[in-house]
């Protein structure tokens, strides 16, 4: 966050940029946040909390929190599974007989 000049209030860091902490994890993790959070959360189905281990930070700061800042899957634009997406999979493939 920056500090506004004229008002002496911090400013909210923009869509898209990234903050220091951020910074901080992709040099731990060694690789960018949106390459880590594709391969492990959307690829493999990691879960919320284990990707916030492997990231050294709460769940809430990557994921919605009870917080109103805005977590970091809002800043950078990430694709979030829904349970209602594994629902929607479900019943769209072909029915399946009470036998098979």
């Amino acid at each position: 966050m920056k500090l506004d000049p004229k008002t002496g209030r911090f400013m909210p860091t923009p869509s898209g940029v990234k903050t220091e902490l951020m910074l901080r994890v992709e040099k731990k993790i060694g690789r960018t946040l949106e390459e880590d959070f594709q391969e492990y959360y959307v690829e493999k189905g990691w879960g919320q909390k284990r990707l916030a281990e492997r990231w050294g930070v709460k769940r809430a700061t990557i994921f919605r929190g009870p917080r109103p800042k805005r977590c970091w899957v809002e800043r950078l634009n990430l694709n979030v599974r829904r349970y209602s997406d594994k629902i929607e999979k479900k019943f769209s493939s072909e029915p399946e007989c009470e036998i098979c």
